[in-house]
Formats: structure tokens, sequence, C-alpha cells
């Protein structure tokens, strides 16, 4: 009811009204459905189809030999990961491998033992349902690991993985009909799903006459699937990814299966993506969600939008290829040479689609991608090499564009200023500050509330992190613990975050960030963020960070308020990090790379520890997937001021000899009357 309440409180007069139309005309279409014989006349079957004999353009031999011949390696890794799909094993989101029996089914939770309901998909409730996680079946019902089968029945000629497609096709077939299940609880889902049914249809032409009435047959699913996205499209605040991925699973169905003649549906869906990208995409280059993992999810999508038309002949229209190059100048300098991956906002591990042998699709991967079409110099540095994406989708113009384009030697500074986020590097140091809103629209969705959240990196190795996202469905605690302040490196007041939860993904009173100073060139900048402005005694936090040089940052922080608070700054650090306490102020902190002297100065007495694995209270763990978390150290300097209070913090890469050596650079702060030099190697 609180949900309800906070979301019915962020709709504007146009959402009530749109949603009530929705509303209105899914009860009509749900009782219509409910007749077999009224839901056959509303999803016809499609009496022929043309049998063009038109050649694959994707999932191609032709393709197929060059992934071969050009990255043996990634041909290898997708024929092993096929061959254990083909044994059952399935590993999706965080969850540990299962091993599912065939003929598969679509609407089994392996985990739970529960079966999701064939009820009509408007009349699910995921939200509430005790089956298990909605994820989870999702993932399993996009069917993305068919077209991997088939890529790699087209790479090794093994036909065992062709039949293994073939009858999760038909099990999938077989068990759903248009509108029912879990399967077609939204149109997302359908978008997602006819990426892959379009990539099957491309794939099996291969197969020849063979093939010829199971493509017909999943031609027609497919028109169902552009049906049901045009008529339940992801409206208001769901307009975001989920949009993205709707509008190109139209124009890969249309581009791929040109039998279906769907080019005013994949038109109508062009322009629309347009105005879409245009929402989502910021003239920096960085998506408005606020989170890494959505920026390389919609960028990935975009590709496959790109690429089905590339690989059929059609044109790619010059605005696409614009925000696509915008995103290539983002994530190129988030991602530099060697840093690790951004993990800032939530992040799910969708893939627009899964062509390769790899557990997940990064940023670097879809730097590949975006370097084979547009060529890019800095999608081409932070890429490092191909990838089997970039070859299916770009062929060997692609290749030919990836190598041409130049590759730089070093990463550069800069400012995103819409994304909000600031990247400092001298050496083989990398900092970066975020400054940045919440999320996007009145939910804020996929945000995290860690404004001038820093991270710091040395040599490729993260010291300094982001704990990543933890759950969306799994479990309340962990969803709101990851997203919270206190799980990222910045200040938490009075233990409360600094915006308010009000759902899995909604947040109330969002908080209000604003640069003060940023200077790319000298390595300094400054933000604050007003979030706790709602308290009863309002609290400014202000942050100014500093890369002084490599291996050398100073952060100082400045609370300042009327009234007495608790603060605690926070450090979160990954797992297998050793953190051993010095004195009263200073920390070394090792890392298998490297290690790290951290000194704290508060103005105000502060006790410093350290948890790791605790679930009371609930902090010090890391996730490196959705639904799978693991102890991981985080630091807390606790202190109570009545007024302002400072902290300054110097973060030193290079070992015990930095308490040592001089250093080029002070910093004084007054703690009790006595000024206090932060910096190592000065006397305090």
């Amino acid at each position: 009811m609180r949900w309800i309440i906070a979301r019915t409180h962020a709709m504007g007069l146009r959402e009530w009204v749109g949603r009530i139309a929705h509303l209105t005309r899914a009860s009509i279409d749900v009782a219509f459905d409910g007749n077999r014989r009224l839901h056959a006349r509303r999803w016809p079957i499609v009496a022929s189809l043309p049998d063009d004999a038109i050649p694959a353009s994707v999932l191609s031999r032709e393709r197929a030999d060059l992934v071969r011949e050009l990255l043996p390696d990634d041909a290898e890794a997708i024929v092993v990961v096929s061959k254990r799909v083909l044994a059952g094993e399935f590993s999706l989101l965080g969850y540990e491998p299962t091993t599912l029996q065939r003929p598969l089914r679509y609407d089994f939770d392996p985990f739970t033992g529960g079966t999701w309901s064939d009820r009509h998909g408007l009349l699910l409730d995921y939200r509430t349902a005790a089956v298990g996680d909605p994820k989870w079946i999702w993932e399993l019902n996009r069917l993305q690991h068919v077209p991997l089968l088939l890529a790699a029945w087209l790479i090794s000629h093994d036909e065992r993985l062709r039949t293994a497609a073939i009858k999760d096709l038909e099990a999938w077939l077989s068990q759903t009909r248009p509108g029912f299940g879990i399967a077609w609880n939204n149109g997302f889902e359908a978008g997602m799903r006819a990426i892959s049914l379009a990539l099957c249809v491309d794939a099996l032409r291969e197969a020849g006459p063979a093939c010829v009435e199971l493509r017909r047959r999943i031609a027609v699913l497919l028109a169902h699937h552009v049906r049901w996205i045009r008529r339940y499209p992801s409206r208001y605040s769901s307009a975001n990814n989920h949009r993205l991925g709707e509008l190109v699973g139209i124009i890969a169905a249309s581009s791929l299966v040109p039998e279906l003649r769907l080019e005013s549906a994949a038109a109508a869906a062009l322009l629309e993506l347009e105005l879409r990208c245009r929402e989502q995409f910021g003239p920096d280059g960085g998506h408005v969600e606020q989170a890494f993992g959505y920026a390389v999810f919609a960028s990935d999508l975009l590709v496959v939008g790109a690429g089905s038309l590339n690989a059929t002949g059609r044109e790619v229209p010059g605005w696409l290829g614009e925000t696509l190059r915008r995103s290539a100048d983002a994530l190129a300098l988030q991602l530099g040479f060697d840093d690790p991956e951004p993990r800032y906002g939530d992040c799910d591990d969708g893939r627009a689609t899964v062509l390769d042998g790899q557990s997940t699709r990064t940023g670097r991967a879809v730097c590949a991608s975006l370097a084979a079409w547009l060529g890019h110099p800095g999608a081409r540095t932070a890429a490092r090499a191909l990838d089997p994406t970039a070859l299916w989708f770009f062929g060997r113009e692609g290749v030919t564009r990836f190598e041409k384009a130049a590759r730089s030697e070093s990463a550069s500074n800069g400012w995103l200023p819409e994304l909000g986020l600031i990247v400092l590097r001298e050496g083989a140091t990398t900092v970066t500050f975020d400054i940045g809103a919440l999320g996007w629209g009145p939910l804020a969705a996929h945000g995290h509330a860690d404004a001038l959240q820093v991270t710091l990196a040395h040599g490729g190795d993260a010291l300094v992190g982001d704990p990543g996202t933890g759950s969306y469905f799994g479990s309340n605690i962990v969803r709101n613990a990851f997203r919270g302040t206190g799980f990222h490196a910045t200040v938490l007041v009075d233990d409360l975050d600094q915006a308010e939860i009000a759902g899995p993904f909604l947040w109330r009173r969002a908080l209000r960030v604003e640069a003060l100073e940023v200077d790319v060139e000298r390595r300094v900048a400054s933000g604050r963020h007003v979030g706790y402005a709602r308290l009863a005694v309002p609290v400014s936090h202000t942050r100014t960070v500093a890369l002084l040089e490599d291996g050398l940052v100073l952060v100082r922080d400045v609370l300042e308020s009327r009234g007495r608070h608790r603060y605690s700054q926070r450090w979160p650090f990954p797992p297998g990090t050793v953190i051993e306490q010095v004195d009263e102020d200073t920390l070394r902190v090792a890392r298998p790379t490297c290690s790290l002297l951290m000194r704290v100065v508060c103005s105000e007495t502060a006790m410093l520890s350290v948890t790791a694995g605790s679930t009371e209270p609930f902090a010090g763990w890391w996730s490196d997937g959705l639904e799978a978390i693991k102890p991981a150290p985080i630091v807390w300097i606790d202190a109570v001021a009545s007024g302002a209070i400072e902290f300054a913090t110097v973060l030193s890469v290079g070992g015990s000899a930095a308490l040592d050596r001089p250093a080029d650079h002070s910093l004084l702060l007054t703690r009790g009357g006595v000024e206090h030099a932060v910096l190592m190697g000065i006397g305090r």
C-alpha cells in the first residue's frame, strides 16, 4: 500500500489518463482472450508465408567462418558454453548454475519448485507472487540461449547443437499461446524475445528446406510479438531501456524476417526510437538512468538495431549513428585503457542478445561493436580487441573499420556534465567523482543514493569501489542496502539515505546535486548535495576531490548544519582486501596487486571501524551479479557534531614508505584548537 500511494503520487495527469485508458483496453482484451474461439480470431495463424529462400544475414556460415578464423578462442568458448546448455546447464543472473531437463519447462522455477500461472499475462502480479524471482523466469523465456546454440552449430557443424535449439524452440511454441503466462507479462519481455526469435529464423535459413515449416511457425509467432509490443507498449516511467528493447525487437523482426512485411511497423519504431534516444542519451553520451549497467545495455540494444539493419542492406539512420557515437565517447572516457568497469547504479546483467561465450556483456565488449560500426578511436581503445558480436553483426567491413580506428596509448581526464561523472587520471591512478542526479524521472528507478561517491583504481585494480546492485526481488533488505547511501563511498547522516526509498524501483524526495568546481586539467573537482535538507534541522554536504599525483588522492568533506547530527563517512573495498589499523587515524589496505594507506582526520572526535559480512546491521557486502552477494570490508568513520563538521582523507597508493616520504602538498584541519597536517609524511 505504501508503494501504491507513493507511485500514484509520482504520476502526472497525463499518466493518470493514459493508465486508465490502458487498463480499460487491457480489461477488454483479457475478456476476449479468455474465450478460445475469440482468442483465435484476435491472434490468427497466418495461412501462408512466402519462402523466398532469403540468405542468412547475421548468423550465417560466412560470418561463423569469420569468427572461427579471427577469434579462435572466442569461437571455442561459444561451443563450450553451448555444450553446457546442451547438457541442460543454465547460468542466469547471479544464481548458481542449475540443470534443467528437456523438454524445457518455461513456467517452472527450479529454485523454488513453483510454477507460474498460465493466466493472461496482464493479470499476473509478479511483485507479490510467491512463485520465485520473475527476473529468472523472464531470462529463460527470452530464449537467448537458442541463437547461441545455433551460432555454435554454425561454428562447429555439430548437429546436436542445432537439434537442441530446435527442441527448445518447439517446446516454447507448444507451451505458450499469445498473451498468456509470465512470458507475456509486458511488452518489454516480448521485445527481448523478438530479437532472439528473429535471429533464430535468420540462422535456420542455413538449414535449408529441412526447417522451412519451423521458420514459418516462428515467423507467425514473431508477428504476434510485434502486435503485442504495439498494443501494450512501455510508457511513462517504464519508457526507459524497456521501450528501447521493444522498438529494437520490432526493427530486428522486420529486418531479419522480411517475409512478414513489417516495413510500416519498423518505420514507426525507428521514428519513436529517435525520440527515445534523445530522451535517454544526453549530449555528453551518458545514459539518463544513472546506471552504468543500463548504459551498456541500452547501447547494446542500439547496436543490435543498427547491426540488423546493416546486415540486411537497409539504411541505418544518421541520428542512430550519432547517438551511438556519443555513447561511445562516454563509455570510452569511463573505461579508459585498463580501468575496472564502473558499477554505479543498478545492473541486472541483462543482454540485448547472447552471441558469445561470456557470462556477461561488458562495456568493453559493447565498445568493440561500436568501433566495428563507427571506427570510433575511443571505443577501439576501450575495447582493446574485437569480440564475436561485432563480427556477427558487422562482418569483414566491421573488422576493417575496427582495425583502421586509431588507438590511443593513454586515457584522458574528462567530465560528463549531464551524467554528472568526473574522471580524473594520472599515471596508473584513476579517480571517479559522482556529482550526478539520483536517477531519471520522478521514480529515479535505477539510481542509487550515492551522491558525491568517490572510487579509486590503480593499475586496473579497484581499490575503493561501488559494491554493485545486490538484489531486485530476492530480498528487500539487500535491495535497499545496496542502493542506499551507507553502502557507498560518501557520507551518511543520522543513518538515513540521501533520498527516501518508497519501493523497489521508486525514490521519494530525490536529492539535488550541483557541481561547484570542475577542473580536469588540474585534476580537482568539488560538488554539493542537499539531500538532507528534508531533515528537521537540514544538513548540506560539500566534497572536494583532488588527484594530486599518481597514487595520491585528497578528499575533503564539509557538512554544515545548525543542529546536532551523527555522521558516518564510508569507504567500501572489494572482496579479498585485507585492512590493518596502523593508528587511530590510519589504515593499511592491502590488495593482491598493490597496497593503500588511508588517513582520515576529522574536526571532531571520530571512531574508525571495519565491518565485513555483517547481518546486524547489514553491512560489508559486495555483489558481482544480481541476487549474488559476498562479504567485503567497508570502513566507517563515525562522529557526532553540533554545527559544521569536516573530514579530510588522504589515500596514498604504494605501501608503508608513503608514511615516511616527504609530501609536496598539505592540508591543515583544526581539531580541538590544534592544527593537524593531513597528508602522509607530515607531522600531526
